[in-house]
């Protein structure tokens, strides 16, 4: 019997066709965003809902069980070895406004310029060998730590809360987007 190259696919990769749909789907459950590890979400801002011309912005996310930190009780080296372990992983496309691209690139200059005035004055204060060296060395750190939790919050989109096998649990996504998906099946 031939193969016919005009035909419809029957099965794509061993998985049946409507197995993958369910899959590549986004569904709502309250304020989180449920996706298949291939989810094609609609070309809207994930943050404002507002319509996106430029391609998706590809965000990788981990995610372990938080139980993984009774691995710290065993050491850091046990404890990075159960996270490499158990980790879930997930590749998810969303889109972003030019205003939240905006606010991300000012996040990430933000933090790295905070750093590296950070790291400056840690130098200072430890090439000062007086009594006075302590205050620009613990502002140094100080300025580190605040520029780096400005960073983070400036950049992060969307984060998981929790990843399996098929599907995701995502936070980060402003409500107006989730009323336009449908209710997750139960």
């Amino acid at each position: 019997m031939d193969i016919n190259p005009y035909a419809s696919p029957q099965t794509h990769s061993g998985v049946p066709l409507e197995a993958e749909l369910v899959e590549s789907s986004a569904w709502r459950n309250g304020n989180l965003l449920i996706v298949g590890h291939n989810a094609v979400l609609p070309p809207r801002c994930v943050k404002c809902n507002a319509p996106t011309d430029r391609p998706h912005k590809r965000f990788r996310m981990t995610w372990y069980s938080p139980l993984a930190y009774l691995g710290l009780l065993l050491g850091l080296v046990p404890f990075v070895l159960i996270v490499l372990l158990i980790q879930r992983k997930l590749v998810l496309d969303v889109g972003i406004c030019e205003e939240h691209r905006h606010r991300r690139r000012l996040g990430i200059v933000v933090g790295l310029l905070g750093s590296a005035m950070g790291f400056g004055l840690i130098v200072l204060g430890l090439v000062q060998f007086t009594e006075s060296m302590a205050l620009p060395f613990c502002s140094g750190l100080a300025l580190i730590g605040v520029s780096l939790v400005f960073c983070i919050r400036m950049t992060r989109i969307v984060w998981p809360k929790h990843i399996d096998k098929r599907f995701a649990e995502v936070h980060g996504v402003c409500p107006e987007f989730l009323d336009a998906l449908p209710e997750a099946p139960s």
